[in-house]
């Protein structure tokens, strides 16, 4: 009698866990699949890691070119348009007569504040630190894209550089011509135009082609290569010299 009761007592507690487990099999085959975190595009679609990972390279590609080719226009033309002012200033300081004076002095000014310019309100390209989350890493490589975009067009806007160039160097072309040195004042102020708009169109600008290709869906590295610059020997005749040869 009494195994026949324990025997009992078994089959109906495996049929007890027979149903708990089956309940639990059921609960667990209609669960929705799992799914790893993705990061998102800005209009809400979910990315995979593989195309998060795409974007980030080409990003960090680019800020990383840019940011070293803002720190050699930076430095190139800060270096050179500090000694152009040092050496005409030099020459004004040492001239004895009142033309020369004049001259070199306006001359060695407006490289000065072009110089002046350049340290105050230098090209500033940031590289944004590792989070350690990739949808937040994208999330920042994509806020410096644009950063970095808006500064390298603030480096070609009319308002404050290139009109301030101008007007400086108009107003150093008018003093010289009051002085009567009209020569001087329709050379130095061609020259000093010219040098501004080069300075200008050296200036990086891949960023802005690179954000443009990226929100385009484009992602392929192009030659991120820096203006190159060479001088050409020239001959004509009996005369000789060089010519500034750049490529953007």
């Amino acid at each position: 009698m009494t195994d026949a009761t324990g025997w009992t007592r078994a089959k109906a507690y495996g049929r007890h866990w027979a149903l708990v487990a089956a309940a639990a099999l059921t609960t667990l085959l209609h669960l929705p699949p799992a799914t790893a975190q993705a990061c998102s595009t800005g209009t809400g679609e979910p990315l995979a890691a593989a195309a998060v990972e795409k974007r980030l390279a080409f990003i960090q590609g680019v800020l990383e070119a840019e940011q070293r080719k803002a720190r050699i226009w930076n430095w190139g033309w800060g270096i050179g348009l500090t000694a152009s002012a040092a050496g005409q200033l030099t020459v004004a300081s040492l001239a004895n007569d009142a033309n020369v004076q004049r001259r070199f002095a306006l001359g060695g000014v407006r490289p000065l504040a072009a110089a002046a310019f350049q340290v105050i309100r230098p090209l500033r390209i940031r590289l944004p630190a590792a989070a350690g989350d990739r949808c937040a890493d994208l999330a920042a490589a994509e806020s410096a894209l644009r950063d970095a975009a808006a500064a390298e067009r603030a480096q070609l806007a009319w308002f404050v550089p290139r009109l301030g160039a101008i007007a400086l160097n108009v107003a150093a072309g008018v003093a010289l011509w009051a002085w009567g040195q009209e020569v001087d004042a329709v050379v130095g102020t061609s020259v000093g135009l010219v040098l501004s708009e080069i300075r200008f169109q050296t200036a990086p600008w891949g960023a802005v082609r690179a954000r443009q290709r990226y929100e385009a869906g484009d992602f392929t590295h192009r030659n991120t290569a820096g203006p190159r610059w060479m001088l050409v020997p020239s001959v004509a005749g009996t005369s000789a010299g060089a010519t500034l040869v750049m490529r953007f």
